[in-house]
């Protein structure tokens, strides 16, 4: 499952929680479980650990799980967003020659320096 999947089951578990505890009485309690596969040392730490954030295991768990999944999605989204600007070529030889020929347009830089300058953003 991907980070943005876990994340949003992660926050569609928390809406659901949410709108059964604001519902109130005459509501059936749900009950989120999850079974923890790992060796008793371990488990005894997550559960000093949900305990000092008083949480649930549980709830601890999934919070953690949510934490993880964010930072994940926002590392391939900046991954992404690099990798655009890179295959976009912003900051490259055609923004600068965009920006050279701007200048030479208005006057600012001769014909001479615009070839000079174009010459050596191509080379």
């Amino acid at each position: 499952m991907g980070a943005e999947n876990v994340i949003r089951a992660v926050r569609r578990f928390r809406t659901l929680s949410v709108q059964l505890l604001e519902q109130g009485e005459g509501l059936m309690s749900k009950t989120a479980r999850i079974e923890v596969r790992t060796d008793p040392e371990r488990e005894a730490l997550l559960k000093q650990a949900a305990s000092l954030t008083n949480q649930t295991l549980t709830g601890f768990i999934l919070d953690a799980a949510a934490r993880r999944a964010e930072r994940q999605a926002a590392q391939q989204h900046k991954a992404f967003d690099a990798y655009v600007r890179h295959a976009s070529g912003a900051g490259g030889s055609a923004d600068e020659l965009t920006k050279l020929a701007d200048l030479k347009s208005k006057g600012v830089i001769t014909d001479a320096e615009f070839d000079a300058q174009k010459a050596k953003i191509l080379s």
